[in-house]
């Protein structure tokens, strides 16, 4: 099986493109063999295998049959890339791994630890952790919260009256920062 295919053999196979209305000059016939020289390559599908030769002869006898009139050279590719060139899925793609395995150990769900008292479980799989890990990996502790951080308590409502008030009240002490004069706390600002 030749690697490639050759030129000549493809100006040969692309020839056959005459056939089709609106394909017209040997210009096209030379670039559309250097197209089946860049794509034709060999391929294996449905459990046979394709040489370069082979796949030229049939994208070319694909676009005589089936098309009124050349499409142009998208659409000639397009045809080879429908037949030898596998899509490409989305990066975002599904992926069925099949069915999910059925757990073995009801105790400890396959995890291989007990939490109460915390331990390593007698399935297989805690006893591979505790070959693995040993007694430290018991020993070790999420960390706590830490100590006097108060919670967060619920906040009262705020009407739109409050927030404007409070929005005042920030705009006169600003005001006041700028100009260095204090005011009264309740004086009411001029709009």
């Amino acid at each position: 099986m030749a690697a490639t295919l050759d030129l000549d053999a493809a100006k040969l196979i692309a020839a056959q493109l005459k056939l089709i209305p609106g394909f017209w000059d040997d210009v096209m016939i030379t670039t559309c063999a250097a197209d089946l020289v860049r794509w034709c390559h060999g391929a294996f599908i449905d459990g046979g295998m394709w040489t370069p030769e082979k796949q030229a002869e049939w994208v070319v006898t694909e676009a005589r049959e089936n098309w009124d009139k050349w499409l142009g050279t998208a659409a000639f590719r397009q045809l080879f890339r429908s037949k030898f060139v596998a899509p490409i899925p989305p990066g975002n793609a599904a992926v069925d791994y099949g069915p999910k395995p059925p757990i073995d150990c009801p105790k400890c769900n396959d995890s291989g630890f007990l939490q109460s008292p915390r331990r390593y479980c007698d399935c297989p799989m805690g006893q591979y952790l505790e070959t693995l890990w040993g007694v430290r990996a018991l020993e070790t502790r999420r960390p706590q919260a830490a100590q006097g951080v108060r919670s967060l308590q619920p906040f009262e409502p705020v009407t739109i009256a409050d927030m404007q008030a409070a929005t005042e009240k920030h705009q006169r002490e600003k005001a006041a920062r700028a100009q260095s004069v204090e005011l009264p706390p309740d004086t009411p600002s001029e709009s």
